[in-house]
C-alpha cells in the first residue's frame, strides 16, 4: 500500500528515521545528494540525530512555517515532500508562492509515489496558496522533468544546472512576477 501522510504530531519519528535512514544506507541514491546534500548528510547519521532533527521539523510545521509530508509504500517511510513558503524564490518568480519538493528514495521511485505526493501538495498549494507554486528540477533529470509537466507546472528558467517551474491551477501560470515565460538562450525554453 503506497500512501502520503501529512506530518503530524500523530508521525511516528522513530519509524521514519529508521526507514529513511536503511534506504539510504542501503540502496543507491547518491543521486539524491545532488538537490538534497543537508537531507542525506542529516539522514545518514545515527537514529537519535534523525529523531531530533524531525522534532524540529515538527515544530517548525506546527508553528506553520511549512508543511512536509512522508511517502510510504510496503508499511515504511521511503520518501519526504515538503511545501515552503519562507524558501527564496528566485527574483522571476512570486515571492508569495511556496516551493515544494520532493524525494523518493529507492527501490520505490518509479512506482507512482512521486505523482501521489504531488497530487497531495498541489491540493493544499490549491487550497492553501490560492493555486500557484514553484518548484526546481535538476536539468539532467527528465523523469522529474515529466512528473511536474504532467501536473501542469511549466518552465520559466533554466540553467545548465536546473529548470525553475512554476503552478497555477487556473492555467494562468504568471509564475514570474509579471507574467510570460522567461528562458535561457542555452535551455531552448
Amino acid at each position: 500500500m503506497r500512501y502520503i501522510e501529512e506530518f503530524s504530531a500523530r508521525t511516528d519519528l522513530e519509524s521514519v528515521a529508521a526507514s529513511i535512514s536503511d534506504l539510504l544506507r542501503c540502496h543507491d541514491n547518491t543521486d539524491l545528494n545532488a538537490d538534497f546534500p543537508r537531507f542525506i548528510e542529516t539522514y545518514s547519521q545515527p537514529n537519535d540525530v534523525v529523531i531530533e532533527h524531525l522534532q524540529q521539523i515538527l515544530i517548525r510545521c506546527q508553528n506553520g512555517e511549512r508543511q512536509q509530508f512522508v511517502a510510504y509504500a510496503d508499511g515504511r517511510a521511503v520518501g519526504m515532500s515538503v511545501l515552503c513558503a519562507a524558501t527564496e524564490a528566485p527574483g522571476y518568480i512570486n515571492p508569495a508562492w511556496p516551493n515544494t519538493s520532493s524525494l523518493v528514495c529507492h527501490p520505490y521511485r518509479r512506482q507512482g509515489i512521486g505523482h501521489l505526493s504531488l497530487r497531495t501538495r498541489l491540493a493544499v498549494v490549491d487550497e492553501v496558496y490560492d493555486g500557484h507554486a514553484w518548484t526546481r528540477v535538476r536539468a539532467d533529470n527528465p523523469a522529474s522533468q515529466r512528473l511536474v509537466e504532467s501536473h501542469g507546472f511549466l518552465p520559466v528558467q533554466a540553467t545548465d544546472e536546473h529548470i525553475f517551474y512554476t503552478y497555477d491551477k487556473q492555467g494562468r501560470n504568471a509564475g514570474a512576477n509579471g507574467g510570460s515565460r522567461v528562458s535561457s538562450p542555452r535551455s531552448g525554453l
